[in-house]
């Protein structure tokens, strides 16, 4: 078990996702970790914490514990609803994580 190294990873929208806007990044619903066919690689719920929430700016922090290996994987609200694809990683099955996800509000 180890800490994930976010230092390299890249992080991009999943289909007509913006990042921008409370919509997207606001994330009423729970949080969870998916591979690319939809399979849950977070052992419960990412628990995430408001760091930042102003006009401008949405800031979270985001930890857990990875329940499979791989180098990407995608932030959603359900197996079928992914909002970001999180990149360039590498991460196991047990390792743990946590990161900080900015947002800008573009009005």
């Amino acid at each position: 078990m180890a800490q994930v190294d976010f230092t390299t990873a890249h992080i991009q929208t999943y289909g007509n996702n913006p990042i921008n806007g409370y919509y997207n990044v606001g994330w009423d619903n729970i949080l969870f970790l998916y591979d690319v066919s939809g399979n849950q690689i977070s052992t419960i719920a990412v628990s995430k914490t408001v760091l930042e929430n102003t006009s401008k700016k949405l800031s979270y922090q985001v930890s857990g514990t990875f329940s499979a290996s791989g180098t990407e994987f995608y932030i959603g609200v359900s197996p079928t609803y992914f909002l970001y694809r999180i990149y360039n990683i590498s991460f196991s099955n047990g390792d743990t994580f946590s990161f900080e996800f900015d947002a800008r509000l573009i009005v």
